[in-house]
């Protein structure tokens, strides 16, 4: 038997094609430097020009092993070697796409910050407007004045929130409004009061006779009516203690019927598994010729024996008799197990 020669994978002409793609790829798109939306843009579009010939190799990794299966380790490592020469400028160029981008974000959250505590300023101070109008309106009296305006009169700058101090201006004076006519009821329903208080002090009296009358009829009412209730839960009581004495006896005869079913259920369950444990028994004792016969097949499956010089094809010999061992070991293991 003659030595069997196989090509070097390097020499494969679709894969001298893909190299040479690669390389070609790598040089029409060298590293660039960030430093703008221009140069930004022109380094995403390189890394992608690296990042789809490096894919279409991986992507082709079917195809090759297809061709060439009877040494496809080779091919693997040769595939790796091919993505290598892009992958590392890929990295490269996407390491100076995040810094840039990360620089970039951080001037946008700088500026953000910024204008946050220009706004949160502006807010806080009409806040505090708010706050202390509020205070001063809550603590007026009847008979009190207070200025809104003067509390409106400052050189903060309110910039684009002038409109919205105007609103609130408007509205405090609506709330300032509002508690002076609040006052004014209050003073109202004061007067009104005392007035009542004369009226209802008379009507008070002539109310706590009627009600102590009320009282004495009502104490001669509840006796009757608790004698009454004592009848009807002594009556009630000696109903409920015969249902419950029913029930106990119910859920007595119950237990001794569930107990007797559960005893039939485990009777026929064990001899049920009694008839089972036989049947497996005796399909074993059946199958046991047949079974030898199997063993012996497998066991005459015997690959040791062949010489092979190249490297390759030796390193493929001996992985299919590991993997053939393996697997009479198996199938004698599942042979064993089988019902």
């Amino acid at each position: 038997m003659n030595e069997l020669k196989l090509p070097q994978i390097s020499t494969i002409q679709e894969l001298q094609e893909w190299e040479q793609k690669q390389h070609e790829t790598v040089n029409k798109n060298p590293f660039i430097e960030i430093s703008d939306t221009k140069s930004l843009q022109e380094a995403k579009k390189r890394r992608t020009a690296l990042r789809t010939a490096r894919t279409e190799v991986e992507k082709g990794d079917k195809v090759i092993a297809k061709k060439i299966n009877e040494f496809r380790k080779g091919v693997i490592a040769f595939k790796d070697s091919l993505i290598e020469i892009t992958k590392p400028h890929e990295a490269k160029q996407q390491e100076e796409i995040n810094r840039y981008e990360k620089l970039k974000l951080k001037e946008k959250e700088e500026k953000l910050r910024k204008e946050k505590e220009r706004v949160d300023l502006i807010r806080n101070e009409i806040e505090s407007i708010k706050i202390k109008v509020g205070e001063a309106i809550s603590k007026l009296s009847f008979g009190e004045v207070l200025t809104i305006s003067d509390y409106f009169v400052s050189d903060f700058d309110f910039q684009e929130f002038s409109p919205s101090l105007l609103i609130l201006k408007e509205s405090l004076e609506n709330e300032y409004k509002n508690k002076i006519t609040q006052l004014q009821e209050e003073e109202n329903r004061k007067l009104e009061a005392e007035k009542l208080k004369q009226e209802r002090a008379e009507f008070e009296e002539q109310k706590k006779l009627q009600l102590e009358k009320e009282r004495r009829l009502r104490v001669l009412e509840e006796e009757r009516q608790r004698i009454e209730n004592e009848k009807i839960a002594k009556e009630k009581k000696a109903i409920e203690e015969e249902k419950r004495k029913i029930q106990l006896e119910k859920e007595r005869l119950e237990s001794i019927r569930l107990a007797k079913e559960k005893a039939e259920k485990l009777a026929k369950e064990r001899a049920r598994k009694e008839k089972e444990e036989q049947e497996i028994k005796e399909r074993l004792k059946k199958l046991m010729p047949e079974k030898e016969k199997i063993q012996e097949a497998i066991n005459s499956i015997n690959m040791e024996g062949l010489i092979l010089q190249d490297r390759v094809l030796k390193a493929f010999y001996t992985e299919l008799t590991e993997s053939i061992e393996s697997l009479k070991e198996h199938y004698s293991k599942a042979l064993i197990n089988l019902n």
